[in-house]
């Protein structure tokens, strides 16, 4: 899928999926684009769950990176 783009809106935050153009001088625009950030933040958190085991305490993280964050998510069964 060419010039497919993936990205986040400083202004809004919100994750935005589509098409752009580059255009001489190196500026990148979107031609067409989509919201999709319920999509992709449901994407990563169903990858991440497939990863981990079902045991109470267990954790999966991902980086990205050098940058100082960590996304992390842990079985808690609080059903015990």
């Amino acid at each position: 899928m060419k010039n497919l783009k993936i990205g986040v809106s400083p202004l809004t935050n919100r994750i935005y999926v589509g098409k752009t153009k580059k255009y001489k001088k190196g500026i990148e625009t979107w031609t067409d684009k989509e919201d999709m950030t319920i999509q992709c933040i449901g994407a990563v958190y169903e990858h991440m769950m497939n990863k981990l085991k079902k045991t109470d305490g267990e954790s999966q993280q991902v980086r990205f990176g050098d940058l100082p964050y960590v996304l992390e998510m842990r079985v808690n069964d609080e059903r015990n």
